[in-house]
């Protein structure tokens, strides 16, 4: 009897401190991306053709959002300084809001997208700034 009793306890204490593995999920992109309280998601597109390119911005809030604000700047590349050449700008009453633009640009210079979002509450913003490069 004694002998069960004590092949009971080893087993239990056995089960119990078996180590668990866990793995982390390793995300589709494997970067970290950051968590914003006012912005929900963001899309920014931008393609570029031998003398014109389409730029789209795209915001949506989260609950308690009034307002949003996209601004999309096309710049331009000088000896590795960026400097902007065309801007589109628009607030929207609401959650959420998208921007499209188009410009003529020169087919033997470097270009890209800076697109500026910003969500409003009643008391408060928060701003996210992303780069598309052609």
């Amino acid at each position: 009897m004694k002998k069960s009793v004590i092949s009971i306890l080893l087993a239990l204490v056995m089960v119990f401190t078996v180590a668990i593995t866990a793995f982390a999920a390793i995300a589709d992109d494997n970067l970290v991306s950051p968590c914003y309280t006012y912005i929900g998601s963001t899309d920014t597109s931008f393609t570029v053709n031998t003398f014109s390119c389409a730029a789209t911005g795209d915001i949506c809030g989260r609950n308690g959002t009034i307002k949003v604000n996209i601004k999309l700047q096309l710049q331009k590349e000088n000896d590795g300084v960026w400097s902007t050449v065309e801007t589109w700008e628009k607030t929207f009453n609401g959650i959420s809001g998208e921007l499209e633009g188009s410009a003529t640009i020169s087919p033997f210079s470097n270009y890209r997208l800076k697109a500026v979002y910003t969500a409003y509450t009643s008391s408060d913003s928060e701003t996210l700034v992303a780069y598309r490069y052609e």
